[in-house]
């Protein structure tokens, strides 16, 4: 298996963000808030199985500080969603998540290290999974 995130992967669209945020299950980290939501997935659309949107709130000042969190997000989820992936083909779903990176609640603005954030990534994931 080939661990790549494709473009056709990448959740677009104003409409697919309201729905994604309006009707969707909210699953909280310690770094990491994740939306998710269910779709059947129709024969003739060629879309993939899982799409995937990553968002940093502007918490942190810096844009070089949330385009590296958002890579981490990115690198955390490309290695991990095969089994997340093999279990939506088989359910014949299309789901749709959206990883918010959100700042620590204690106060400090320290960015979070890529095993931390590839922890909540993980956790999620299985979560997603046990429920699709």
């Amino acid at each position: 298996m080939r661990f790549t995130l494709k473009k056709s992967e990448i959740l677009r669209g104003s409409k697919n963000f309201e729905r994604l945020l309006q009707h969707s299950k909210k699953l909280e980290g310690k770094f990491l808030r994740c939306y998710v939501t269910t779709i059947p997935r129709e024969a003739d659309n060629p879309a993939p199985g899982v799409m995937v949107a990553f968002a940093v709130k502007k918490t942190l000042k810096r844009a070089v500080d949330r385009n590296r969190v958002r890579r981490l997000m990115r690198e955390a989820y490309r290695l991990h969603k095969a089994a997340l992936l093999s279990r939506v083909q088989q359910a014949e779903l299309q789901v749709q998540i959206l990883f918010m990176y959100s700042s620590r609640r204690d106060g400090t603005r320290t960015l979070p290290s890529f095993v931390s954030v590839q922890d909540d990534v993980v956790t999620m994931l299985d979560k997603i999974t046990m429920m699709v």
